[in-house]
């Protein structure tokens, strides 16, 4: 009995997805099979019974079996749960579930038919690995360089040079050493750094910051050296080699295998892996002072100081900037201001950085240090501040009064005020120096004062006019009908277009409060016996009120509460 429509209707609703399970494990490409050194994990597109799922099982082809495990925090239902690893390597797996899996809506499982699912683990992924792209090595003997291989060649192909080859240098192959001879008695020359080669090695680690693991860094270039390292447990084994540095200097390395390249790149090639080390028994310390620096240069095995140490300072594209000698004590002593770091040169990159390395990422801008003693040398680069960065120790750093060297105080007559009242503030300014404080020349550039409420960021801007003691004064009256809160002030400098007035660069130099109270009048002050009482009847007090502008409060109503304690 309904009335008769010629129009569709269309109700919207959502159906739950199909209950699947699904496993999942990392690969190093689409079609290979699961890298057997990570877990695997099973996932259901809803909840299930963990009394359910803790009766699947993994099991290789020789017959181990492996239990699932869930996430510690997970309650009687789940939605994952995983396998640890490692796995036997090119191995087959077959995974089994119980008959009859349901969620928690009594659903059973849409894919139960793909059960028991067959999989595959492939071989251990094959690796040459350095600890960081650059590092830094005592000078002993021997000094080695570690590297980790794994399923590579049973011999590696490296390719070393000392920093006095240029990194423009191109041509013939390096020299090839005998396949059979054993790392130690390997022959080529390995070239020292010396003083003239600070700028070389700036302009190395710089390429080796955007060196790609597709093209080779030293591969083809002439002067430089081809070890071949052997492998004395055979291809497969996870094995630490040592390539030998034997002495002081700047060195870099770089291996190349064809297997490393078809398991990891996407067209099978051979792939790079390069490194840097620096060989030296010195230590360079830097600290960056915007009036003076200081240098200190000592031993690594002894931490003694060297006296006598030439140091160097350049940019990051080799520009010396200051140069001199340690001291007794090993300091270099850097009396006047070096550039600031904003206004340092920036470099930029010949390609797109691939491979992040906290090392090298610092290197396009800041200070090199440089410092040798005799045929040793050692530098650091002002970016190296890891673990010691100044906010660790309560040191403010990153400041726009650290970028002007300058300090700014304002003094109130108060810091809390009603609406309505006046404000009475003093401004001084001074810059820093090691002998003191003094008026800086840049104090005619800050000639607006700022008053900015710190929730909405509305300023109210008043002109300075600064005195000749370094002091300028100024009276803000608080409107009566303004937002309550903290207002914080800065001097600011004038900006050329009026509509922008307070928006140029600033300084914060205080802050007050506009809050509703009431001021006191009077006090009160009540007064007891002095010695204590015991079984008393009766309490004698001294109630005495007055004004705090001075006098007494007399004929006033005095009323008294008490509570009585245990």
């Amino acid at each position: 009995g309904g009335a008769s429509t010629i129009e569709d209707q269309v109700l919207t609703f959502k159906t739950p997805k199909p209950f699947l399970a699904k496993l999942s494990g990392k690969k190093e490409k689409p079609a290979s099979g699961f890298i057997p050194l990570l877990p695997m994990s099973l996932t259901f597109s809803a909840p299930v019974s963990w009394e359910t799922v803790k009766e699947i099982r993994l099991k290789s082809q020789s017959g181990q079996i492996w239990k699932p495990k869930k996430r510690e925090e997970s309650g009687p239902y789940v939605d994952r749960v995983f396998f640890e690893g490692p796995f036997p390597e090119d191995h087959s797996f077959t995974l089994h579930l119980p008959k009859n899996i349901k969620d928690d809506s009594g659903r059973p499982l849409t894919n139960q038919d793909k059960f028991p699912l067959t999989i595959k683990t492939d071989r251990y992924p094959s690796l040459a690995k350095f600890a960081s792209r650059f590092g830094i090595i005592e000078a002993k003997e021997p000094s080695l360089l570690p590297v980790t291989v794994r399923n590579l060649e049973a011999e590696i192909t490296a390719w070393m040079t000392g920093a006095q080859e240029t990194p423009e240098a191109g041509g013939a192959r390096g020299k090839k050493i005998d396949p059979g001879q054993r790392m130690e008695s390997v022959k080529g020359k390995l070239l020292q750094v010396r003083g003239n080669e600070e700028e070389k090695i700036i302009e190395w680690l710089n390429l080796l910051r955007t060196a790609k693991r597709k093209s080779p860094l030293l591969k083809g270039r002439e002067g430089i050296q081809q070890l071949i390292l052997p492998k004395p447990g055979g291809p497969k084994e996870l094995e630490v080699l040592g390539i030998p540095l034997k002495a002081p200097g700047f060195y870099l390395v770089e291996l190349e295998s064809e297997i490393l390249g078809s398991r990891l790149l996407a067209k099978p090639a051979p792939m790079y892996v390069p490194a840097a080390a620096l060989v030296t028994n010195l230590s360079a310390h830097f600290k960056w002072g915007q009036a003076s620096s200081l240098v200190w240069v000592t031993m690594l095995d002894k931490g003694d100081p060297v006296k006598e140490a030439s140091v160097t300072l350049r940019d990051c594209a080799g520009k010396r900037l200051w140069e001199g000698k340690t001291d007794e004590l090993g300091l270099a002593k850097i009396t006047g201001p070096l550039p600031s770091e904003d206004s340092l040169r920036r470099c930029s990159d010949k390609q797109v950085v691939e491979e992040y390395n906290p090392a090298l990422s610092g290197l396009r801008g800041g200070l090199f240090v440089f410092a040798k003693a005799g045929q040793d040398l050692t530098f650091t680069h002002s970016s190296w501040n890891q673990g010691i960065e100044p906010w660790r120790f309560n040191v403010p750093t990153g400041t726009t009064a650290d970028r002007l060297s300058v300090l700014a105080h304002t003094v109130f007559d108060r810091t809390l005020f009603r609406a309505g009242e006046e404000v009475h503030m003093k401004h001084v300014v001074r810059r820093r120096s090691p002998r003191g404080l003094f008026i800086p020349p840049e104090i005619k550039d800050l000639k607006e004062v700022v008053v900015e409420h710190a929730g909405t960021h509305q300023p109210t801007v008043f002109p300075l006019k600064w005195r000749t003691n370094g002091t300028a004064e100024t009276v803000f009256k608080i409107p009566e009908k303004t937002k309550l809160g903290t207002y914080e002030v800065y001097l600011a400098a004038a900006q050329s277009d009026p509509s922008r007035s307070g928006s140029g660069p600033r300084i914060q130099s205080g802050s007050f409060r506009v809050e509703e109270f009431r001021v006191p009048l009077m006090k009160a002050v009540i007064q007891g016996p002095r010695e204590p009482l015991v079984n008393a009847r009766e309490l004698e007090l001294d109630v005495a009120v007055s004004f705090l502008s001075g006098g007494g409060a007399a004929h006033l109503p005095v009323k008294i509460r008490t509570e009585g304690q245990p």
